[in-house]
């Protein structure tokens, strides 16, 4: 056997590769050159015992000159931003002795020692609680300081993030005296670099038999859709236990321009909707102004949305440059040290459905469009102001 295949026996390639051997050649033949490798062929060894100077020194012998390594990641950091190489120096300089080139193939592994991972989370300052799965549930009574984290194997944290739960509950009553109760939820949260996020959420009430939370935008389904102001008017109305169909907002209520020469296109100006609103509320014996309110930065309005929120009322909003009526019942802003908004996204509700939304998806801000030379032909002057809430006397 040559020395080229007996070697074969102790090296472990990524590859398979297979020799043919003819049959025995004629008698008188020149004999054959001795096996050689291609300059551009080289080997793959197994990481572990197979990489050893003694296993580089045999693929060396048998002509090979090009080796490929495999380079695990969570074997170079095992602890965040330490990086320790020793463990393959040995290897290389081996490789370099005796000439080789070395591919190395990189692998991420899991990252600082994280083959596997337990998130920790300690309540008003108690005692640091234990999980592992991704996501569990917490029983917290209200304005409760919880602080959480994760560790890996390697017993390296992450930032502890610290979280403030608030549960205020609102109560109104209708006309009939009947207690309209409704959770305004805001979640406080506070990273180490100074940085937070503050979640408003409105939540509906709470069933007392079947112990539960629901959402207060269960409004009747099924009628038919008469423009997205009139739709605006049911979703918001119906946080006060106010149940319409469309038909009867739009009937009574909330005017609308079907404008025909535009595809039947369903107008409806801010004027026009914080009267049918306005009027809904006074007819059902609720002692609240509505305020239409149009800011001129992006600072003012978000701020202007989380109070309205924060005071327990949801805000309709003029999306889509001017195109569209919304419902906002949530948001999710978040804050740099110095207050200034670095991301803001909010719940919005509309025919479609519900919809999260960043502001920029909003496209709040109305100015001179298409929309409003419309607007001004048919009559209506009012269509700036683009946000409509309870007035708390911002």
């Amino acid at each position: 056997m040559s020395k080229f295949a007996a070697n074969l026996t102790h090296l472990s390639c990524g590859a398979v590769v297979a020799v043919a051997f003819g049959t025995a050649r004629p008698a008188g033949a020149d004999p054959l050159p001795e096996p050689t490798i291609p300059e551009v062929m080289g080997v793959q060894l197994k990481n572990g015992p197979d990489w050893t100077c003694e296993r580089l020194r045999k693929a060396h012998a048998m002509g090979f000159r090009i080796v490929r390594k495999g380079m695990y990641w969570n074997a170079v950091e095992k602890v965040k931003g330490v990086y320790v190489f020793s463990d393959y120096d040995e290897q290389m300089a081996c490789a370099q002795e005796l000439g080789l080139t070395v591919v190395v193939t990189l692998f991420g592994g899991k990252a600082n020692g994280a083959s596997s991972v337990t998130h920790h989370y300690r309540l008003n300052g108690g005692d640091w609680l234990t999980f592992t799965e991704d996501a569990k549930d917490i029983v917290v009574d209200n304005n409760v300081f919880i602080e959480f984290k994760t560790v890996n194997e390697a017993e390296t944290s992450s930032t502890v993030v610290s979280k403030t739960i608030k549960v205020e509950k609102v109560i109104y009553e209708d006309n009939q005296g009947y207690p309209i109760e409704r959770y305004v939820i805001n979640e406080y949260e506070l990273f180490s670099n100074g940085e937070s996020v503050k979640t408003t959420a409105l939540k509906g009430g709470y069933d007392d038999i079947n112990d539960r939370y629901y959402e207060f935008y269960e409004y009747p389904r099924g009628d038919s859709y008469i423009g997205c102001g009139v739709k605006a008017a049911q979703i918001f109305v119906r946080w006060f236990g106010i149940s319409l169909p469309q038909s009867i907002v739009a009937d009574e209520y909330v005017e609308t321009t079907n404008v025909a020469w535009l595809d039947s296109w369903i107008f409806t100006t801010p004027a026009q909707l914080e009267d049918g609103v306005q009027d809904i509320l006074d007819d059902s014996d609720f002692d609240f102004e509505l305020s239409r309110r149009s800011l001129n930065s992006t600072a003012g309005a978000v701020t202007w949305i989380q109070n309205q929120l924060a005071a327990g009322y949801p805000v309709i909003i003029l999306a889509n440059d001017g195109d569209h009526w919304q419902v906002i019942t949530e948001a999710i802003v978040s804050r740099d040290r110095y207050g200034d908004i670095e991301y803001a996204t909010f719940l919005t509700h509309d025919n479609g459905g519900k919809e999260w939304r960043t502001w920029g998806e909003l496209d709040y801000f109305f100015e001179e469009n298409w929309s409003a030379e419309v607007a001004r032909f048919i009559g209506y002057s009012s269509y700036r102001d683009c946000m409509i809430s309870v007035d708390i006397g911002q």
